[in-house]
């Protein structure tokens, strides 16, 4: 195999968490992180479309039924770089950018602190596992108690390493923590050899992140009354500084949660006033799949992400500070499949501009949430060089 000139590194660690106060393995492509009060799956492909699999995020495990991240992207924008047929591609986005896993080291796993203990049931006379099989592997020394890792190649040349932590402490186990690790190979297939010419520069490459909540499912919850993405759910971008480290990164937090909505003023006809913050499930109506029980909170206050460390540089690990350079708080997935951030002409040139929504900048705030389609928050990190 061909060496490679230069092997420059990025890396991201990120915090994606449901906050209460803003609090055989190749062949199975899920793992999912399910030991703590948080239950997140993750998928090889990087993606999560609820058009395709089940929406993930279920907190707290085991009592909200409903679970908040509905889709789920992640990637690059690219300002300039050439293919192996010489030709010159500018400002283009992968938010699909998953190239090749199918063999070892790339693909899927699952490590553990302790194994863990199978459930096993006598029925008619034979015993069975009852528990899931784990298929993982054990390691005493994993700083978590489970660890999920992604590995796969990337368009337009990044080989990524994606690890997600979780653990069973109480006090955080509402949370997983994921890093990121890009290495520029500009190799995306099988062979292991560059796909295109190794010794140019990859300009300004920005890491973007989204992530879709929806903190109730409306076709099923809220079925009597109204739909909750049609109706009262908002999304928001704020930056704290840190309360632990002074001087250190601020908290530049990405969230949604399932307000209130103007239009519903009273529990029922000739109630008192009425508060439908977290979607109070009703105790009539019609419509719906099982029976409703009266007034409990169908919505689980607030799902977010923030970055935690951002390389500064490829090969310096200090953190830069000022990142995500820019966030978008609201994006509809029709725009997402289109690759139209409405207001810029490119992915790109939204991941260069600097800007920072909050909630203040949509459409209907403070009085009409109708006028969202979702949920959808994204951040992008950069620019970065890599030659």
């Amino acid at each position: 195999m061909k060496p490679l000139k230069i092997n420059p590194v990025v890396t991201l660690l990120c915090l994606l968490s449901v906050l209460v106060l803003l609090a055989g393995q190749m062949l199975a492509q899920t793992r999912t992180h399910n030991l703590g009060d948080y239950k997140f799956r993750v998928e090889m492909e990087e993606t999560i479309n609820t058009n395709d699999v089940e929406p993930t995020g279920e907190w707290p495990q085991d009592h909200f039924r409903y679970s908040t991240v509905v889709f789920h992207n992640s990637g690059f924008a690219v300002f300039k770089w050439i293919d192996e047929s010489g030709t010159e591609h500018a400002k283009e986005d992968f938010l699909w950018p998953v190239s090749y896993y199918q063999e070892a080291p790339y693909g899927i796993r699952e490590v553990r602190r302790s194994e863990p203990p199978e459930v096993w049931v006598t029925a008619n006379g034979r015993r069975q596992l009852s528990s899931r099989r784990f298929n993982g592997t054990v390691d005493p020394n994993l700083p978590a108690d489970q660890m999920i890792e992604v590995r796969y190649k990337a368009y337009p040349g990044f080989d990524v390493l994606k690890r997600t932590y979780s653990y069973t402490n109480p006090n955080h186990d509402d949370y997983v923590l994921v890093t990121y690790r890009y290495l520029c190979t500009f190799d995306w297939d099988e062979d292991g050899e560059p796909d295109t010419d190794d010794t140019q520069t990859m300009e300004d490459v920005y890491f973007i992140f989204g992530y879709s909540f929806q903190t109730a499912e409306g076709t099923w919850i809220t079925y009597s009354r109204w739909y909750e993405e049609g109706k009262d759910d908002w999304a928001s971008y704020e930056a704290k500084p840190s309360a632990l480290v002074p001087g250190g990164r601020p908290v530049h937090m990405s969230y949604a949660w399932d307000g209130d909505h103007p239009e519903i003023v009273e529990f029922e006809a000739g109630g008192g006033e009425f508060d439908d913050t977290g979607d109070p499930r009703f105790a009539t109506g019609s419509g719906g799949s099982d029976a409703m029980p009266s007034a409990e909170f169908v919505s689980s206050a607030y799902s977010g992400f923030a970055a935690l460390h951002v390389d500064a540089a490829p090969g310096n690990t200090s953190d830069w500070l000022t990142q995500p350079f820019s966030v978008n708080a609201n994006m509809s997935i029709y725009n997402v499949w289109d690759s139209d951030f409405p207001g810029f002409t490119t992915i790109w040139d939204w991941a260069a501009s600097g800007s920072k929504q909050t909630v203040e900048n949509q459409s209907g705030w403070p009085d009409d949430a109708g006028a969202q389609e979702d949920e959808y928050c994204f951040q992008a990190f950069g620019p970065y060089d890599f030659r």
